[in-house]
C-alpha cells in the first residue's frame, strides 16, 4: 500500500537530534468525516513496509473503524533496537524466566547503563515529539474528529501532546486509545491535564503481563515506577476507561507487540 498524503509541521529547534515526524495517510474514510491517528513507539524504522500499517489499517476495520487512518512516524527506532535484542537472548537463554532477567543485559553485550541512556533519548524525543510536533501537525488535517492512539512509547508522544493541546473545536480531539503505555500510571497530574482537551476520553488498555513492561521498562529507569500498560491509571476521573486486556492480548514473551489482534474485543465497543 503506498503512502497517499504527508504532512509534515514545520522545523523546531532542539538539542536532541531526531528525524523530522511525518503525517502518513494509510486509507481514507469510509464515508465519516473522523480521523484515527496511529502512533506506534517501535519497529517506527520499517515504515516503508506497507505490510507493517496494513496489519493495523486490517485490525481497526474489524474492530469497526470506518474513519481515515493516519500513521505519524516519529524516530524511537534507538531504543526498539535494543529492546528486540535483548527479547531475542532472552528467548535463547535456558534458565527460568524472568528470575535471572537482570543477568541478560550482560549475556546480551548490552550494559545497563547503555540500556538507560537510550531510554533517556527516546524519552527526551517522545516529549519533543508530543510537545513540539503533534499540536501542529493536528492543525493540518481536514477532518472534523481526531481520536489519537498510542502504543508503547507512542503513548508518551500521546500524553505530551494531550497537555500541551488546548481544547479546540475543529479538528475535535474526540478519544485517546493509549496501548502498552509506558507513561507512568501514577502521575496524577499530568493525567489531569492530559483529559482536558479531548471531547469524550482516555481508554487505557493494559495487560498485566506484558514482559516489555513488566522487567524491561524498569530496567531501563533510575527509579522505577508502574508504566499505565501494565495496569491502571490510577487518576479516578470520569473520562478515563481502563480495559483490562491480559486475556485477549496473552501472555507469551512477545505479547507487548501483539495488542492489533485484540482490538475487535478491546476497543471495539469504542466505534460503534
Amino acid at each position: 500500500m503506498s503512502i497517499i498524503k504527508k504532512i509534515t509541521p514545520m522545523e523546531r529547534s532542539e538539542n536532541v537530534p531526531m528525524d523530522k515526524p511525518r503525517l502518513n495517510l494509510i486509507e481514507e474514510s469510509r464515508g465519516i468525516d473522523e480521523a484515527l491517528v496511529l502512533i506506534k513507539g517501535y519497529l517506527s524504522e520499517k515504515e516503508n513496509r506497507p505490510e507493517d500499517n496494513a496489519y493495523w489499517m486490517r485490525s481497526l476495520r474489524e474492530a469497526g473503524w470506518h474513519g481515515s487512518i493516519y500513521h505519524l512516524w516519529w524516530d524511537a527506532s534507538s531504543f526498539g533496537a535494543v529492546v528486540r535484542r535483548l527479547l531475542l537472548v532472552v528467548s535463547q537463554v535456558p534458565v527460568p524466566f524472568p528470575h535471572k532477567l537482570i543477568r541478560i543485559p550482560v549475556r546480551a553485550g548490552i550494559s545497563i547503563t547503555t540500556l538507560l541512556l537510550h531510554w533517556r533519548k527516546v524519552k527526551k524525543r517522545a516529549k519533543r515529539v508530543g510537545r513540539d510536533y503533534l499540536p501542529d501537525i493536528l492543525n493540518l488535517m481536514p477532518e472534523k474528529y481526531i481520536i489519537l492512539m498510542g502504543v508503547s512509547l507512542g503513548v508518551r508522544v500521546v500524553y505530551h501532546g494531550l497537555i500541551n493541546i488546548q481544547r479546540r473545536k475543529s479538528p475535535a480531539l474526540k478519544h485517546a486509545i493509549l496501548l502498552g503505555g509506558t507513561v507512568a500510571r501514577g502521575e496524577t497530574r499530568g493525567w489531569e491535564r492530559a483529559v482536558e482537551p479531548l471531547e469524550e476520553r482516555i481508554v487505557n488498555v493494559y495487560n498485566q503481563k506484558d514482559y516489555v513492561l513488566r522487567y524491561l521498562f524498569k530496567i531501563a529507569q533510575i527509579i522505577p515506577k508502574s508504566p499505565c500498560g501494565l495496569k491502571p491509571i490510577k487518576l479516578n476521573h470520569p473520562k478515563i476507561v481502563n480495559i483490562d486486556a491480559t486475556d485477549q492480548v496473552g501472555r507469551s514473551l512477545k505479547n507487548h507487540w501483539e495488542h492489533p489482534d485484540a482490538l475487535p474485543s478491546t476497543i471495539g465497543w469504542l466505534f460503534q
